[in-house]
């Protein structure tokens, strides 16, 4: 767990202990635990708590509750959000209802930060703050073709944006994240109010072919960060030299994937290791190149950004 809680690679030639850390990350809040009678009612107490002067009369059992949440919430955000600026994080995860915000860092140091499915209204208020963004999907001769889910993606490049989409973040992101919680927190290393969470193997069996040989197949659930990745895929490759993988995106961030894609493409090799997500979507044959650690039988398919199975 030492190894894991540093920055150092966990089980580098150890298949099993480098298995075990690949199914670790971090995550804040824990889970959604909270009673039916506050979810069902989250956006109207969340509401409150912006614009209610508080006293002891109007305080309620809900109104406590969500506005302690809230403040746990924001505390794990500044935590997050400091230890990436200073290093000690590479990238991080908003998980927002049905959208997503990638804080990452590139292979020359520089900062982005990447916001997928902003809806009018959310544009809107970054514009009246003076937070400068870009579109990356839409090209200056289509951009009157241009659809909403391409205008949707947003960049931001500069020091500056990046912590006014933090300080917009911070105040609003509990309000427009879903019905029913403050969003979700993920990342490799610890941070302030971060639990320890795993992937789930919600399948683990064996399988004999037309030929008797035999196949092991495991399924593997949950939010599969980049780093989780990285670690099954050695892991694998340290104990069978030949496998096959599939990895289903997480649709939140599909145009991220898209992007990285587009900024890829036909790029030379280092011009790939300088892109903002290295390790967005390029596919699993990609990860050799990202490790510097090339081994036979990388598995088919194509990976997300953050992933699931």
């Amino acid at each position: 767990m030492e190894d894991f809680l540093t920055k150092t690679d966990p089980g580098k030639d150890d298949p099993a202990r480098c298995f075990a850390a690949g199914l670790l990350y971090y995550r804040h809040p824990r889970d959604s635990d909270l009673p039916r009678s506050i979810t069902k009612s989250w956006r109207n107490i969340v509401g409150s708590i912006y614009t209610t002067t508080v006293t002891q009369a109007n305080v309620s059992e809900k109104f406590e509750v969500v506005s302690d949440r809230v403040s746990k919430w924001e505390a794990a955000f500044r935590s997050l959000y400091f230890r990436w600026r200073y290093e000690f994080v590479d990238r991080f995860y908003i998980m927002l209802g049905n959208q997503a915000v990638l804080f990452s860092r590139r292979a020359n140091g520089d900062l982005r930060a990447t916001m997928t499915r902003s809806n009018p209204g959310q544009r809107a208020a970054l514009d009246e703050f003076g937070i400068m963004y870009s579109a990356p999907l839409i090209s200056k001769p289509d951009i009157d073709k241009v659809n909403e889910v391409d205008r949707s993606l947003l960049l931001f490049s500069s020091t500056g944006d990046i912590h006014g989409l933090f300080n917009y973040l911070l105040s609003a992101g509990p309000k427009f994240s879903s019905v029913s919680d403050v969003p979700v927190l993920l990342a490799e290393h610890a941070f302030e109010g971060a639990t320890l969470a795993r992937l789930s193997i919600s399948l683990l069996q064996e399988i004999q072919d037309s030929q008797n040989s035999f196949h092991h197949v495991i399924e593997i659930e949950g939010a599969i960060l980049p780093h989780n990745l990285q670690r099954i895929v050695t892991a694998l490759q340290l104990r069978n030299k030949q496998f096959e993988g599939v990895f289903v995106n997480d649709d939140r961030l599909m145009e991220v994937n898209a992007f990285a894609e587009s900024s890829t493409h036909g790029a030379t090799k280092k011009e790939t290791m300088d892109r903002p997500f290295e390790f967005a979507a390029k596919g699993i044959n990609s990860i050799e190149e990202e490790t510097a650690r090339a081994q036979p039988g990388t598995p088919t398919g194509k990976s997300s950004t953050l992933g699931r199975r």
